[in-house]
């Protein structure tokens, strides 16, 4: 009497190209996730690049949400080439530099502003566009 062994093959239990390709799927959508989760939320500078300039330019939105945010009181945000020039409540102008970011801008034009409210002097332009802001006084 001769017996015949069945040959048992258990699914699952060598690394497949199902396995592969499902784990490649898997890190693909966590990747692509993680990167519109950045994007979305810390990702708030405002900064778009364009290909075709040789600088970003900040959108008015953002320009007026930093503003606000920081209780600036403007007048008008106007765009130009490398720089957004806002007109202050006081008719006081700032240039932003385009190439820089905006949030630091921003915390330096109130910092600038409350010294200036305190020393008693009142501001004419103030450009952010150089290394150090320059600041002329009317």
């Amino acid at each position: 009497m001769f017996i015949k062994k069945k040959s048992i093959r258990r699914e699952g239990k060598y690394w497949n190209f199902k396995n592969t390709l499902g784990l490649l799927i898997f890190a693909v959508s966590i990747s692509l996730f993680s990167s519109f989760i950045y994007l979305r939320f810390f990702q708030d500078s405002g900064f778009y690049i364009n290909p075709l300039l040789p600088q970003g330019i900040y959108s008015n939105e953002v320009v007026e949400k930093k503003l606000n945010e920081k209780r600036i009181e403007f007048k008008k945000i106007t765009q130009e080439e490398g720089a957004v020039r806002v007109i202050l409540k006081d008719d006081s102008e700032v240039i932003f530099s385009s190439k820089k970011d905006i949030g630091t801008q921003v915390s330096s034009l109130q910092l600038t502003l409350s010294r200036l409210t305190i020393d008693g002097k009142k501001l004419k332009i103030i450009d952010f566009r150089f290394s150090n802001p320059v600041i002329s006084f009317r």
